[in-house]
């Protein structure tokens, strides 16, 4: 297996700061890594997959200011995730929240935040553990860990002048920015992942 699984988060974001986000799971080896923890672990980790998207779906279908939310199932290549569009940020963090769980208060931390010129995006790692355990879902042990990776894109309706996070890297059109982290980082919160992106 030369290539990892990419767990990929794509935010692009219109002038209007209204936009579309999604979340799938990529990679060329992606079915065949899936049937392997199968095999290895007698767990089905692609119905855990499927089960999860469905829950968030139903709960993001009829939130206000959110439309077109999707879910791609791919079993032949084990690729899977879900999107949808927003029309606003903090109609998107209000469904997010609930959506995983959690009710929004007005001291809950923005997921995500969209402003004049600037995008904010709050540091998940000290977040996933907690709603992985939180919902018994099951985390691969092992060498299948290392081949996952958590890679962010961020698409900007203009030309970026700065960025936070010193792992980020600017595109050569200079309106998209990437930032990737090995899982196991994510999952030990030994990385931040919050990044501030001025435009």
């Amino acid at each position: 297996l030369t290539s990892c699984i990419e767990i990929v988060e794509e935010i692009n974001i219109n002038k209007n700061k209204s936009g579309n986000i999604s979340i799938k799971i990529e990679s060329d080896n992606a079915g065949l890594l899936l049937n392997i923890v199968n095999n290895l672990v007698g767990n089905s980790y692609e119905d855990q997959i499927k089960a999860e998207l469905d829950k968030i779906a139903s709960k993001l279908t009829n939130e206000k200011g959110i439309k077109n939310v999707e879910i791609n199932l791919n079993d032949r290549d084990g690729q899977y995730g879900i999107s949808c569009d927003f029309s606003n940020t903090e109609d998107l963090n209000r469904a997010l929240y609930k959506a995983f769980g959690y009710k929004k208060t007005i001291f809950s931390p923005g997921y995500i935040k969209a402003g004049s010129h600037k995008l904010k995006k709050m540091n998940i790692t000290p977040y996933v553990k907690k709603y992985l355990d939180k919902e018994d879902i099951a985390i691969p042990d092992g060498y299948i860990i290392d081949l996952i990776d958590y890679k962010c894109i961020y698409h900007l309706p203009d030309e970026i002048r700065s960025v936070s996070n010193s792992n980020a890297e600017i595109s050569n059109n200079s309106k998209t920015v990437i930032i990737e982290f090995p899982i196991e980082e994510v999952l030990d919160n030994k990385v931040n992942t919050g990044i501030k992106i001025k435009y």
